[in-house]
Formats: C-alpha cells, structure tokens, sequence
C-alpha cells in the first residue's frame, strides 16, 4: 500500500490530520513526535501567525526531521529546511490557496464554536480529507519522485 494509501487509512480511522502523515513517515525511523513537534514549531512560525493546517503540519515535520541530518551547520539546516517548507506551501497553496484551518475551512477549530461547526457541517469528511490526500501527495513527490525539490 502507498504511504499515501496508508494516510489516508489512518486519517479515515480516525487519527488527526497532522498525525496521520507523520506515523506514516517518521514512524519507520523511529523518530519521536516530541522531536517531530519542536521542529514543526521553530521553524514553521515564520510562514504564518495563525495555526497551520494539520496535514501541513505534519508535512513539515517530515520534511525537516528527513533532511535535517543532512547538514552539520546549524545556520544552513535552518535555511534549507525553511526552503523546503516554502517549496511545499507554495505546492499546496496551488491546489488549496490557504495554509492555515481557519482560511481553509472558514473556522476557528481552536474555539468551542469552531469545532461545533467543523462536526455539524461534517468539514473533516468534507474539506479535511482532501487537504490530507494533497498534502501527502507532494510531500511523496518531495521525498521520493523530486528529491533536488526545485524552486
């Protein structure tokens, strides 16, 4: 089964949307998700100031724990890793425009009021699971079919 076949799977069976794409590929390396989550949070700050989408999320949190061994200077780590993240924004705001829940769903999710919208108009059936499907897609291609990432 693809990784993206198994994201979704494991989106379907409820796991979240950031989760689900990061089990799928740090899980097989072992990497842990307090690891994964510090990464996401230095370096995903400077895109946006409002909570980013989760399937972006867990992108991020691929794409730096992936490449991040490759370098020993931390200044170029940064660099590189912000680089790759701007290559991916830019990937999924073609296919969606937005990067964060609130622009992408048209609520707040961290609000009481949010998530009673996000259950009653179904948007995790809806919305989320093509956010989900397209961000695992580029980052397979990232990873995998396009590993140079081009600007």
């Amino acid at each position: 089964m693809s990784n993206v076949k198994c994201t979704m799977q494991l989106f379907h069976e409820g796991y979240s949307c950031s989760r689900a794409i990061r089990n799928v590929y740090l899980d097989p390396l072992g990497v842990s998700e307090a690891v994964t989550k510090e990464l996401v949070q230095r370096f995903a700050q400077s895109l946006d100031s409002r909570p980013l989408c989760g399937a972006v999320t867990g992108a991020f949190a691929v794409l730096a724990q992936r490449h991040l061994s490759a370098f020993t200077n931390p200044a170029q780590k940064q660099e590189e890793v912000h680089a790759l993240f701007t290559v991916f924004a830019r990937r999924f705001c073609e296919c969606h425009t937005h990067l964060t829940c609130f622009d992408l769903l048209g609520c707040d999710i961290g609000s009481e009021e949010g998530m009673k919208q996000v259950q009653e108009q179904q948007l995790c059936k809806n919305k989320c699971v093509n956010l989900v499907k397209d961000a695992a897609t580029i980052l397979e291609d990232m990873l995998f079919y396009n590993p140079a990432v081009p600007n």
